[in-house]
């Protein structure tokens, strides 16, 4: 009876033994399970990426919808658009008096500084000198999906991932203006524009021809021309001409330092005030007034030409883009001055913001010639919207 007990007993052992044996992995098999889970988070990782990358760009979206919105208010209270200042590195001790800064049309400071009271950030706009300007952060003047809030590392300044879009002639305005791109053939203009030369680096006169569209006939900064050279005159030839888009270059322009001294000396370059709405002939949701700006995202920390000045620079390459240049990711070099040119680090598209407030998602491949003239007010050039 005892022999037959341990018998059983032992077979119990024997037999909870190998269920034990059966319940436990193999080596192939963690492996195989491993190969599954990394299949599947293979799988995931992208559709994770993809539903963040969508949440970011809404945002994005709803920050440059808060900027158009506030744009529209500007032009409600004053009934003007805001200018996009006057020069690059303005100092707000030049346009302002007794602590009050100065509004459109005689603020020299950017279209950016401009709307700050109409997106509750009266306490910065009332900001007395450029240096604390400067060195304060506007979060909704950065896009998520490219950085957080960042400074030029060399000056502190704090910068900006939107520009207001400048607008060039197109052909039926050409003339108007005396033909200011020089060597550049009016008669043969939207293929020209076509062809990207109105913004390309492929040779030297070129260039100028964006550069000039972009500073109105100037080169840079006014500092130290006399005031003559400032007032269209010479015939049909014009020294300075206006833009064409909604965001335009103020003419009030206070020499560096003058202001702030208490003894301004003040050119009056001779340019058109800023934009009214009933102006926008073209039609309000035809016409892009914001875009986003493309960075090298290669150099986002260190100093380059168009993300080093900030928000609260002039007009420069830090808030404004040109329309005759095509848009580009932050990931592809442009075929042309990279300064000049629309863009952002989302995939496929770039947000723009029309004077109607309402916002777009538009290809980087979007037809150049219809780009340019939806960045001009006045043009009289059937646009389909609709092709975007």
């Amino acid at each position: 009876m005892k022999r037959s007990q341990a018998r059983s007993t032992h077979a119990l052992s024997r037999e909870h033994r190998s269920r034990r044996a059966k319940s436990g992995f193999t080596l192939v098999e963690l492996l195989v399970v491993i190969a599954i889970i990394g299949v599947l988070v293979a799988l995931l990782l992208p559709a994770v990426q993809a539903a963040r990358e969508a949440a970011r760009r809404t945002q994005c979206l709803n920050q440059m919808r808060q900027m158009m919105l506030a744009l529209h208010n500007h032009e409600s209270s004053r009934g003007i658009f805001p200018s996009g200042g006057v020069d690059p590195w303005p100092a707000i001790e030049d346009y302002s008096a007794g602590g009050r800064p100065f509004a459109a049309p005689k603020q020299g400071l950017s279209w950016a500084f401009q709307v700050l009271p109409y997106l509750e950030q009266n306490a910065v706009h009332n900001l007395a000198t450029q240096e604390q300007l400067s060195q304060t952060p506007v979060e909704l003047y950065f896009c998520p999906s490219r950085r957080p809030p960042t400074q030029n590392p060399n000056n502190g300044r704090w910068l900006m991932d939107y520009g207001g879009i400048v607008g060039v002639p197109t052909p039926g305005q050409t003339d108007a203006y005396g033909w200011v791109f020089g060597s550049a053939d009016p008669t043969n203009y939207d293929q020209q524009m076509a062809n990207g030369e109105m913004c390309s680096d492929n040779s030297a006169a070129e260039r100028e021809l964006a550069m000039r569209a972009f500073w109105g006939g100037t080169r840079n900064h006014l500092e130290g021309r006399p005031t003559e050279q400032f007032i269209p005159s010479r015939g049909n030839r014009q020294t300075l001409f206006p833009t064409q888009g909604v965001i335009v270059r103020s003419s009030y322009f206070v020499v560096d330092g003058t202001g702030a001294s208490g003894d301004p000396q003040i050119n009056e370059m001779g340019l058109p005030g800023p934009t009214k709405m009933r102006q926008i002939t073209d039609g309000t949701s035809n016409t892009i007034v914001l875009c986003e700006k493309r960075v090298d995202v290669g150099r986002l920390d260190g100093p380059h030409t168009d993300d080093d000045a900030g928000w609260s620079d002039g007009w420069d390459f830090d808030t404004l883009r040109l329309s005759s240049c095509q848009p580009t990711p932050d990931s592809t070099k442009p075929n042309g001055p990279e300064v000049l040119v629309a863009g952002a680090s989302h995939p496929a598209v770039f947000i723009c913001g029309f004077a109607d407030a309402s916002m777009r998602a538009i290809n980087y491949d979007v037809n150049l010639v219809m780009f340019n003239r939806m960045g001009n007010i006045s043009d009289g050039e059937i646009v389909d919207t609709n092709a975007l």
